[in-house]
């Protein structure tokens, strides 16, 4: 799921489509509703039962002018943009980590040349060095596990805001909720009308 491009929640219609007149429905909401029964019954068992016939009847209905398509392709254009961006950013701080155990390991490489004559002391310093590197790995594991934490606050941020938008834009089965279990059920959904409009639909 994902933001609806450019558009606030508010300026989306209460309802995301309009009755289309009877002599164009029939053969389009027909197909609609085969297909989501057919989809639905690829899922687990314990979802199928989550989405009940009248669900699916509505959901068909909405889908039939179209609107629904377009939200649902530009909120995959939004999380895919943020997905990359998030991307990034952790790339980035790989790669200052990968720098700082490199400037680490060359650091350590030149004490060691320079007391190679002093076996003593070769020792602490190895020693040192050893403990060096572990307070080094200790502290780049809490960083990344930082600008991980972020990246998922980030994400469910997105996910509420996609939420909203398609709830408002009055599409059957999506609320606003952090319950995992609605959460998959909509992404199923999610997945349902993607696929649906990549599909030749009768116009009439």
């Amino acid at each position: 799921m994902n933001l609806y491009k450019d558009i606030t929640p508010e300026y989306i219609p209460s309802r995301v489509f309009e009755d289309i007149p009877t002599h164009q429905s029939g053969d389009r909401r027909n197909f609609l509703l085969k297909e989501l029964q057919i989809m639905v019954q690829e899922i687990p068992e314990h979802y199928q039962n989550k989405l009940p016939e009248s669900l699916l009847c509505t959901l068909a209905s909405a889908l039939m002018d179209g609107m629904v398509f377009d939200i649902v392709s530009n909120l995959e254009e939004i999380q895919q943009a943020k997905e990359r961006n998030q991307l990034d950013v952790r790339t980035r701080a790989s790669n200052k980590h990968k720098a700082k155990r490199l400037e680490m390991a060359k650091k350590h490489r030149e004490v060691i040349q320079a007391c190679q004559g002093d076996p003593h002391l070769l020792r602490s310093v190895e020693t040192t060095n050893r403990r060096e590197k572990e307070e080094l790995e200790e502290l780049l594991k809490e960083e990344m596990s930082q600008v991980d934490k972020e990246l998922i606050l980030e994400m469910d941020q997105v996910v509420l805001e996609q939420q909203n938008t398609l709830s408002k834009g009055g599409i059957p089965g999506f609320t606003i909720t952090t319950d995992p279990e609605e959460v998959r059920l909509q992404m199923y959904l999610l997945e349902f009308i993607t696929r649906l409009s990549t599909m030749e639909i009768p116009v009439s």
